[in-house]
């Protein structure tokens, strides 16, 4: 009995971890502004500094309808780093 209830806490452990996102951190400005969105969820106004997101490529959209603008972007967001960048969008 014990070894089994020693494996099933380790097999959960390790599939949480397995299943918990990598977290990196967003700093991004642009010209002009713009409203920025990760899939559906709004991460905010630009400039956003160390904003949480989850690691790996992101397609985020950026937003300025007094602007006329929408652009995609790709952030390459690593694990516990900040990715930083200026985009100017004029």
């Amino acid at each position: 009995d014990d070894p089994t209830k020693a494996s099933d806490p380790t097999s959960a452990s390790t599939s949480t971890s397995t299943a918990t996102t990598e977290t990196g951190f967003l700093t991004l400005d642009t010209v002009p502004w713009t409203t920025v969105y990760l899939g559906k969820k709004k991460l905010g106004e630009t400039p956003l500094v160390k904003v949480p997101v989850p690691a790996g490529e992101l397609e985020l959209v950026l937003v300025n309808a007094d602007a006329k603008l929408n652009e995609t972007y790709v952030a390459r967001v690593k694990p516990g780093a900040v990715f930083r960048t200026r985009l100017d969008l004029r």
